[in-house]
């Protein structure tokens, strides 16, 4: 079979088991590391991993790629618990703390603005650095050829130095020289170096392989009662917890679901009831890997159905010894190389939230939380009575508290106007000259391509939505301080209905002209701005908000719709669906509906490889361009 896809040349079709390796590479921390410290047993980690990422999935489709894995972050306490309560006793403190998954899923369904309680960007930015920065000298140590804790010396140093380098050159050298299909492999290739130069320096240990027999059981472990582990271990809990919600968001930001307050407390529920059942056949707690997360939405971008495949060969690796020798022999310089790039993916992704609301971090208030954050995050572990607690759970919490109970500071501005999609980029003259600011934020509602706009000649436009969407990237135009709320009123209603510098219509009058679907909304206290107006236009494109409407079969509707407003006007005047969509997409603007939207378009155009590929081979097809314009306008407009 494999000869036959290869001598097809066909090799995207073994991308997914590929990539399926890769992950478990990047896993490699949480999935080997952790047994050979703590004692549990690799073939049952191995197991339960794979196992409970396929349920996950099963439960929760669709948000690739999460991969559960045992948490690198509570090695610490997990050691410190065995050596105290032995296996069986840790398995019932680990198999009662998955209990915090249910607790805070519960706050989740309950709390409607839970992410303003617990996961607010001022906490959540620091938080994922920490957890970047905190394995930076377990990640050194590997390079030095001592082991994960540093400890003790297993290579020499230049051994470890020449398998980490090589390793993480490769690495490098494919995700910046090769096309992007042999990108999304870039660390499989980059560890199979590292194993190589292992192999050329002889540092490789053939006995553990050649002793491992081909196929065996894992060995299961069992709980037993011991409610002083559980007490122990109620740190695991919240650090897991953490570490879920991270990695989750992480996800929802790169595939653009929606931040979807019933299906985050699902997806925290299927956690805690998968981590819990596993433990009791000897698992240690299992969550959402934050470094499969943090990587993939950097560079690793997920087209296949990998975790799927990753799931399988870890419950292949699990009954097969042998190969699960070879996976264990890899090299942990190598694995340290790895480890950098994992650090720097996720000291980004904090710095991105961050940057979501980069207008208010620079203020006192949140520069103190910021500094707490980070000196307690660094501090590792701190010991209360010998018990361990992890410096990242700790810096969470703590910024919760303090986030919570320092005063914020009042608005610094008076009135400001929130835009949104094609809206960023074209506001209108009368707003362009009123603007003195623009803060990027989030939009505080949901969004999603369910209206005609006349305007637009029936093109698909954004407009707010009670179910489905997602909240999306935004602006803030901050207006001048001698701006009226009455004027500000006027010049968004008339730029919302494209009549920009017409003076006399005037919003309180909307009910006179034909635009009932329209109103202005108003939030107050938002990134310190006083009042923010935003337009809401009511959805009009039937079964676009209907559940039992496929993704595909929406992304159908909106692209006959998107493609039925091209015309001679639109085209030239840059208004129509297609090039809105192009618009909404460079801005950073994505829904559940985008890729679907997006792909159907592509396809209509031909098999375009891009958008605006497609929206000349449309203007093209319905008359509006002679196939003799294709040279300048193909090398200005596909490119751009």
């Amino acid at each position: 079979m494999v000869k036959k896809m290869l001598k097809k040349n066909n090799f995207k079709q073994l991308m997914p088991i590929i990539k399926g390796f890769q992950f478990i590479f990047i896993a490699f921390p949480g999935l080997m590391i952790i047994p050979s410290i703590t004692g549990f047993q690799p073939s049952i980690i191995l197991l339960t991993a794979g196992l409970g990422t396929l349920v996950f999935n099963q439960f929760i489709p669709n948000y690739e790629p999460i991969l559960l894995s045992p948490s690198i972050f509570c090695i610490v306490t997990l050691t410190a618990c065995v050596q105290i309560f032995g296996i069986p006793g840790t398995l019932f403190g680990c198999m009662v703390v998955s209990i915090t998954f249910l607790m805070i899923s519960f706050f989740i369904q309950w709390q409607e603005n839970y992410r303003d309680y617990l996961l607010p960007p001022i906490i959540l930015g620091p938080v994922i650095m920490i957890m970047g920065l905190v394995l930076l000298p377990n990640a050194a140590y590997l390079i030095m050829g001592k082991s994960f804790l540093g400890d003790t010396i297993i290579y020499s140093t230049q051994e470890a130095m020449s398998i980490a380098l090589i390793t993480l050159l490769v690495t490098c050298a494919i995700l910046l020289l090769l096309k992007s299909t042999s990108q999304y492999v870039a660390l499989f290739w980059g560890v199979i170096a590292g194993y190589g130069m292992a192999v050329v320096l002889n540092v490789i240990d053939y006995s553990m392989i050649t002793q491992a027999p081909w196929i065996g059981l894992p060995s299961f472990q069992f709980p037993q009662v011991c409610w002083e582990a559980a007490l122990y271990l109620i740190p695991v809990g919240m650090m897991l917890c953490i570490e879920h919600m991270t990695g989750l968001i992480t996800i929802q930001n790169k595939t653009h679901h929606s931040d979807d307050q019933l299906m985050t407390s699902k997806t925290m529920a299927t956690n805690g009831v998968i981590s819990s059942v596993l433990s009791c056949i000897g698992a240690p707690p299992i969550t959402i890997n934050s470094g499969i997360c943090a990587m993939s939405s950097l560079f690793l971008n997920d087209k296949y159905n990998s975790t799927f495949w990753a799931s399988c060969l870890l419950i292949l690796l699990s009954f097969f010894n042998k190969l699960t020798a070879v996976v264990e022999n890899i090299p942990l310089p190598a694995v340290g190389g790895v480890m950098i790039l994992i650090c720097g993916s996720l000291i980004i992704m904090g710095i991105k939230q961050l940057m979501s609301v980069s207008e208010i971090i620079t203020d006192i208030r949140s520069m103190i939380v910021l500094c707490l954050i980070f000196m307690i995050g660094l501090g590792q572990h701190v010991y209360f009575t010998n018990h361990p607690f992890q410096g990242v759970m700790l810096a969470y919490l703590f910024g919760i508290v303090f986030n919570y109970v320092l005063p914020e500071k009042k608005a610094s501005y008076p009135l400001g106007v929130m835009v949104y999609g094609s809206f960023m980029g074209d506001p209108g003259n009368e707003l362009l000259q009123s603007i003195v600011k623009r803060i990027p934020v989030i939009t505080p509602f949901k969004v999603e391509y369910a209206r005609k706009s006349k305007n637009r000649s029936d093109a698909p436009v954004l407009v707010p939505v009670n179910k489905g969407g997602a909240a999306v990237n935004a602006e803030i135009l901050i207006l001048k301080p001698d701006i009226s709320l009455d004027k500000a009123y006027d010049m968004l209603y008339r730029r919302a209905i494209n009549f920009v510098d017409e003076d006399s219509i005037q919003y309180k009058d909307k009910d006179k002209h034909e635009n009932s679907g329209l109103t202005i909304n108003k939030l107050t206290q938002v990134n310190q701005i006083e009042t923010v107006l935003y337009t809401s236009f009511a959805p009009n494109i039937q079964n676009i908000l209907n559940d039992q409407t496929s993704l595909i079969e929406k992304g159908k509707i909106l692209a006959y719709f998107a493609i039925e407003s091209v015309n001679m006007n639109t085209f030239c005047s840059k208004r129509d669906g297609i090039r809105c969509l192009i618009e909404d997409i460079a801005n950073g603007v994505r829904t559940p509906l985008t890729q679907p939207y997006e792909n159907e378009i592509l396809i209509r155009g031909k098999n375009a490889t891009n958008l605006n590929e497609a929206r000349i081979r449309i203007a093209r097809l319905r008359g509006i361009l002679p196939e003799t314009t294709h040279n300048m306008i193909d090398m200005v407009e596909a490119r751009r």
